[in-house]
């Protein structure tokens, strides 16, 4: 298969994933994958060392569902309704203690808006935040303007007992001894530092937070939830937990807001029950004055009339009318208490005045029968009913206020601390086990599109059958990496003379691909145009010189009398590996300074030869374009069998295309993971417009001294074979 047809450089794309490849890719980039991951577990290792102790902590509360007139906190929690219509809501009974409603005086109380730490002056001490733990400070009290709220403050121990307070400019605002209040020169800030347990010269950062801010926090680790709530129980019992990590100030809160959240219970009865105090003792003198008028009012009539009883149906007629009124009082003071905390669209409203409007039509329908009565009659009912009525409603309210003062005398909250906070045993668990794992994946997901990426954009060819897919051109070898190789070149001053491995080692799995190699070539020479052979290369430091020499040997080593030229007139190295001086060469030959003759030397073997690059000339490749050169290498193919030519880079320079026009068969060297998919394609085309015939390409691993990502093309399974056979010889 070639590169080119019909004068055009085909491609054969493919779509296909190989798997393998990406998980030998991965392998051959294992220690960056180890050194990431290394870095994310010590990151994480840090993390956790790093991270201060959680505690955990809890109080036990039971609110009890009050059904009193005047209800109460508890009530509230419990939505209790008077007249009985109510019902259980765990989600006002979490809401409320998960509100500024009891948290706000917590944090008044126990100054939880006022943050201070030791400042974090060295590295150590910044790496390892317990070491900080020693240095403490007790602020009593820290007042500043609302627009200084969340602002860093400092405090400075300049000597002992006495402070300083700093703003984060690390101006002075103001300074003053411990224990008393120090203000700044507007009297807008003010600080009282109770206590402190830090060496002189020690720093404190001081900010004064917002409390929506602090409450915000509490609430994300306060936890309130119902025991048996899962089960559909209403147990009334709640636990309520925080986390954080001062064990100390955890207990502190816990029992500061379940003993607040017990007093505003209280205060919430005592409240209602004054308030309807208030009420009642106004009603009590109009109720008392009114009654005084219709008792009055009805002495004159009986002086007036004579009248003195009235007859036994209007008796019976005078108490129904009074019993009736005495309900309707009873209602209308029941509804103005419920005024006071509930809407007239309150279910217990609308039953009240449900109740009242029936007793309003019996009232209605006793006072129709009245009026058929004389008229005397109907005066004398009046009047006795107005006292009645007035001196009931006045014993309604004398009892009531009896009753209230008793209840205010002995208001009990509906909330019971059953269990306050203790201290933990043990913090929390920091799930170092978690973090760990999570690092080791980061690192193994980092790494991996580190490589990914990197192979997606600055993309290498490592796929020795990947320009036989594209470009349809044939891959005759594959050179696996040895390590025999470069143990040589280790032990050899790789500046004067590198090892021929062909001669060192003639089984290493190299020679043997060279081998194959050698087979194909032999076969390609039959119908060649000549004996010459070029080995070109892409760009540098791929192993052409490698291959040729090693090649060369091997051509000789058959029988074959080979000529191994070095048309790299710029860098060239064949010399080294024939352990000859770089001059005289070819430049000198081409510049007619030097015989051709005395230019060529033996190497290793009669059978090969060698015709370095010679002295640098400076216009390599105007000479290799003489006709000289054509001629030259024309009369030597007449003396050789094989020529094998090593050339430049074709990237770099035209030297190669000058030789390729010239040679029979040609063949180009690619080194694994050193070429961009478009620098192959870019050579390929060069080549192709300068008339040069590629016959198949080479695929060497082992200019990387490493073992590349595609392993299987390497057959390192068989070294025990060679290395067994070479031990049974030696026995023998």
């Amino acid at each position: 298969m070639n590169a080119v047809e019909n004068g055009q450089l085909t491609h054969s794309a493919t779509d296909e994933i190989d798997l393998i490849g990406l998980l030998n890719q991965l392998w051959a980039n294992k220690w960056l994958i180890i050194f990431i991951t290394s870095i994310t577990l010590s990151l994480g290792i840090l993390y956790i060392w790093r991270q201060a102790p959680v505690y955990k902590s809890n109080v036990l509360l039971q609110m009890e569902s009050s059904r009193s007139m005047q209800g109460g906190f508890a009530a509230d929690f419990s939505n209790a309704m008077v007249g009985g219509a109510g019902s259980n809501s765990t989600a006002a009974q979490v809401a409320l203690i998960r509100s500024r409603f009891i948290l706000s005086p917590v944090v008044q109380m126990l100054g939880l808006d006022i943050k201070v730490s030791p400042t974090k002056r060295s590295i150590w001490e910044r790496l390892n935040p317990q070491l900080l733990s020693k240095k403490t400070v007790s602020i009593q009290s820290f007042e500043v303007p609302q627009s200084r709220l969340n602002q860093l403050f400092q405090i400075v121990i300049d000597k002992p007992n006495h402070v300083q307070l700093l703003d984060k400019k690390g101006h002075v605002l103001a300074q003053g001894e411990v224990g008393s209040a120090v203000t700044d020169s507007e009297q807008s800030i003010q600080l009282n530092v109770k206590g402190i347990h830090a060496p002189v010269g020690s720093r404190f950062n001081l900010i004064k937070q917002s409390q929506t801010i602090v409450i915000h926090s509490l609430i994300d680790h306060l936890s309130v939830d119902e025991l048996g709530a899962k089960k559909n129980q209403n147990t009334g019992v709640f636990d309520v937990s925080l986390q954080g990590t001062n064990p100390k100030q955890i207990i502190l809160t816990l029992n500061t807001i379940a003993q607040i959240a017990k007093e505003k219970d209280a205060e919430k009865k005592s409240q209602e029950a004054s308030q309807t105090l208030s009420f009642l003792y106004k009603q009590l003198p109009i109720t008392e004055g009114q009654l005084e008028q219709a008792e009055r009012q009805l002495n004159r009539y009986r002086a007036k009339s004579g009248k003195i009883d009235i007859k036994l149906q209007m008796q019976f007629l005078l108490n129904q009318l009074a019993e009736l009124d005495h309900k309707l009082n009873e209602l209308h003071i029941n509804k103005l208490d419920m005024l006071q905390r509930y809407t007239e669209k309150h279910p217990a409203l609308i039953a009240l005045d449900t109740q009242t409007k029936a007793l309003d039509v019996q009232r209605h329908k006793l006072e129709t029968f009245l009026k058929t009565l004389p008229a005397s009659d109907q005066i004398a009912v009046n009047l006795l009913r107005d006292v009645k009525v007035k001196k009931a409603l006045y014993l309604i309210l004398l009892n009531k206020i009896q009753e209230l003062q008793v209840i205010q005398a002995g208001t009990v909250s509906g909330i019971r601390i059953l269990a306050k906070a203790k201290m933990p045993d043990a913090p929390l668990s920091n799930r170092s086990i978690l973090v760990y794992l999570g690092s080791v994946i980061i690192g193994l997901v980092l790494s991996s599109v580190i490589i990914f990426g990197r192979r997606l954009l600055f993309p290498r060819v490592e796929d020795p059958h990947w320009c036989e897919r594209q470009f349809n051109l044939a891959s005759l070898a594959i050179i696996p990496y040895c390590k025999e190789q470069a143990e040589l070149a280790a032990t050899l001053d790789g500046t004067k003379q590198l090892p021929l491995l062909a001669h060192r080692h003639p089984r290493s799995l190299s020679i043997e691909s060279l081998r194959s190699l050698r087979t194909s070539l032999q076969v390609s020479m039959a119908s060649a145009e000549n004996n010459i052979v070029a080995i070109m290369g892409v760009s540098p430091a791929v192993g052409k010189s490698f291959i040729s020499a090693n090649l060369a040997y091997l051509l000789a080593s058959a029988g074959k009398r080979v000529l191994m030229i070095d048309a790299d007139l710029r860098r060239g190295t064949l010399h080294k590996y024939a352990d000859i001086p770089c001059s005289p060469g070819l430049a000198d030959v081409l510049n007619l300074t030097v015989a051709v003759d005395d230019a060529v030397s033996v190497c290793m073997t009669n059978n090969l030869f060698c015709l370095p690059r010679g002295a640098y000339p400076t216009d390599p490749s105007e000479l290799l374009m003489g006709t000289h050169f054509n001629e030259l290498i024309q009369s030597l193919s007449q003396r050789f069998d094989v020529i094998v030519i090593d050339t430049a880079p074709v990237l770099l320079v035209t030297d190669a295309v000058i030789v390729g026009g010239i040679s029979g068969t040609n063949y180009i060297v690619f080194g694994a993971g050193a070429h961009q998919p478009a620098e192959i394609e870019l050579a390929l085309k060069r080549l192709m417009g300068a008339g040069v015939h590629l016959h198949g390409s080479i695929f060497n691993f082992h200019h990387m001294h490493k073992k590349m990502s595609y392993g299987k093309y390497y057959h390192y399974n068989y070294n025990h074979y060679y290395d067994d056979a070479m031990k049974t010889t030696r026995a023998y």
